[in-house]
């Protein structure tokens, strides 16, 4: 039987600091403004997603002011987690936009 792990946690290091944010695996959520209020209104919905595509690790975020993704001002960002032949991990980072075309790159990391 293969392990069980329903989360994961990432600390990324910035210039400003380091961010700690954890996933829980299999969980497709967001928030959705509702028109109750001016103040919401201008809020943009957001979604996320964390999931296995294989032996990929997917993680999706992004937002939108329009009523479904990819709609009125949205943006996106797409990695992909994975392990080579030889244990580096690598990451395909795709960021997408209404305002930009979409980049991608491609990450290697290994351990020291």
């Amino acid at each position: 039987m293969k392990p069980y792990v329903s989360d994961i946690s990432i600390g990324r290091q910035f210039a400003t600091g380091l961010r700690s944010e954890t996933h829980q695996i299999g969980v497709i959520g967001g928030n959705v403004s509702g028109p109750d209020t001016a103040a919401s209104q201008n809020d943009p919905n957001v979604h996320h997603a964390v999931r296995w595509e294989g032996d990929t690790l997917i993680l999706e975020s992004g937002s939108h002011s329009g009523p479904r993704p990819r709609t009125g001002a949205w943006k996106e960002r797409r990695e992909a987690w994975s392990l080579d032949a030889d244990g580096h991990l690598r990451i395909v980072l795709t960021i997408s936009g209404s305002s930009n075309a979409a980049q991608t790159r491609a990450l290697m990391y290994r351990r020291p």
